[in-house]
């Protein structure tokens, strides 16, 4: 098994993220002691050479230099989007001049209902004249957001990027 796509790396970066393990070597924690400490007796790191010393501090030593990288050109991104949200801001209705419904109160609302399965109880006109915020769109259009979530709950989560994400 290869280092790139181990569980060993995936439980050596979380524990860097959630800052078990420091992020920048410090000088009180050699990458002995931390491995002594956290990683010895894991599982993941029995497994091939993962539990050689030498390869370890090595190991720690470039996914720290990785995750700062990755640290800093997230921040990079966050002010180009800032900048460029001043020229082009978001838009707040689609092309048929509804509300974008992807992260509006109307969605939460909607996906709290199904939740609370009162689709069961109530036709989806009932359901929209309910909540103000549901009667911006048109019953037709409504409606199919109501099967629309209705799947999205019952497929689940899904997989983004290696983490499982579930539906709001």
């Amino acid at each position: 098994m290869s280092w790139k796509h181990s569980d060993a790396k995936a439980a050596l970066f979380k524990d860097i993220i959630d800052e078990v393990v420091p992020s920048q070597c410090d000088g009180k924690l050699t990458s002995k002691m931390i491995f002594e400490d956290r990683h010895k007796n894991h599982p993941a790191f029995q497994v091939s050479n993962f539990s050689n010393l030498k390869s370890f501090g090595r190991r720690l030593s470039k996914l720290r230099e990785q995750i700062k990288e990755k640290h800093e050109r997230s921040g990079e991104d966050s002010m180009a989007l800032h900048h460029d949200r001043q020229f082009y801001p978001k838009k707040t209705t689609d092309a048929k001049g509804l509300p974008i419904w992807k992260g509006s109160e109307a969605q939460r609302l909607l996906i709290e209902d199904l939740k609370k399965k009162k689709h069961k109880k109530k036709r989806p006109m009932k359901l929209r004249l309910t909540k103000p915020e549901c009667q911006v769109c048109p019953l037709e259009i409504f409606r199919n957001r109501i099967y629309k979530e209705l799947r999205k709950m019952k497929k689940g989560g899904r997989k983004k990027h290696g983490v499982v994400v579930h539906p709001q």
